[in-house]
């Protein structure tokens, strides 16, 4: 199989977690730094590709030891890959250059919200954010990985309440542009 689904939680304390997908003994092509205020308000959910090849899942707390998390992997169900593949094919997409900024505002009415990264075979170095409040985000990844076709970062986040917008930031220099999908669930 080729998609992998992580799932990490905690009792409602903040999560701080590296997800990394190792292929063979020393390649890592693909770190995912993870963080939530509230593990089990906002878990952590994200599927991870992994090239068609034998690979393993490494999942670090790297928050305080007082901190202690649920950390779940294994291999994603059709539902959860046929909802990854139907957000490519039910929106354009927004191209995001290296640098630039693209945020979403959610109404109260969103339960959750799913955003897809990828490129074209180009290295992808993003960071996706859950804000709750002007600059108060609630929710982090940033991901890097050398080809964001292959190990592209998709995410579903928790958004309970109102004000929530998803900010998607391209860390990449100009070169390296990815393209964003967030949609509701």
């Amino acid at each position: 199989q080729e998609i992998v689904q992580v799932g990490i939680d905690s009792n409602g304390r903040p999560v701080e977690s590296l997800i990394e997908l190792w292929i063979g003994p020393d390649w890592t092509p693909m770190k995912v730094k993870a963080y939530t205020e509230d593990g089990m308000m906002r878990p952590i959910q994200s599927l991870i590709g992994t090239r068609n090849k034998a690979a393993a899942i490494d999942i670090n707390n790297t928050g305080p030891g007082d901190f202690p998390l649920n950390a779940a992997a294994a291999y994603a169900g059709p539902a959860m890959v046929g909802q990854r593949a139907d957000l490519l094919t039910a929106n354009q997409g927004r191209y995001i250059e290296g640098g630039a900024v693209h945020s979403v505002n959610f109404d109260a009415t969103v339960d959750k919200v799913q955003v897809l990264l990828y490129t074209d075979t180009r290295q992808l170095n993003a960071q996706v954010e859950l804000l709750n409040g002007p600059n108060n985000f609630k929710q982090k990844y940033e991901v890097f990985t050398n080809n964001g076709l292959l190990n592209s970062l998709y995410v579903v986040f928790n958004t309970p309440g109102a004000g929530n917008v998803v900010r998607v930031t391209n860390l990449a220099p100009l070169e390296f542009p990815c393209k964003a999908y967030i949609a509701s669930v």
